[in-house]
């Protein structure tokens, strides 16, 4: 009778061990579902996107024509602050001219925000300049502007949610 109790014990034990365990990890299975991290991935804006949100922000906007190998070019410029916008037939052109405007603004100041292989983001002030340059799939976003004109600069770069 008492080996009995010991196997019963010891089977209930064990299996209370693991009903534990299951529910604990669908707990956490549902919570991540239900809770995401908050790491959104960043996705390239529309050119109507970024006419839009710098018209908000006072810019004057102009649809540039657009040149080989890309879908639509549009600038925008407001006091000393000049942007372009440039969305290229391909993630791959999009690299390349991330990778060549860096290398031309130089790197003296420079902090790489973000780099991936969807979205990259490189800010750079050398003297009384502040860069910043962005790279989302196909789109390239480029600024520049005297440091005194950065907040402006970078509340843009933040309505484009990037």
């Amino acid at each position: 009778m008492n080996r009995l109790v010991t196997i019963k014990k010891k089977y209930f034990r064990n299996c209370k061990g693991s009903v534990i365990r299951k529910a604990v990890a669908s707990a956490l299975m549902c919570a991540l579902l239900l809770f995401p991290s908050g790491c959104s991935a960043r996705s390239a804006v529309t050119p109507e996107t970024f006419q839009s949100a710098a018209e908000s922000a006072g810019f004057t906007v102009t649809q540039e024509e657009a040149q080989q190998g890309t879908e639509a070019y549009y600038t925008a410029s407001k006091d000393d602050i000049d942007v372009s916008y440039v969305e290229y037939g391909s993630s791959a052109d999009a690299q390349g001219a991330y990778a060549t405007m860096k290398k031309s603004i130089g790197s003296e100041g420079a902090s790489v925000v973000v780099e991936s292989d969807s979205y990259c983001k490189y800010t750079v002030t050398n003297g009384e300049m502040y860069h910043v340059l962005i790279r989302s799939g196909a789109t390239l976003v480029y600024g520049k502007t005297p440091a005194s004109g950065q907040s402006s600069l970078d509340q843009l770069v933040s309505d484009l949610d990037y």
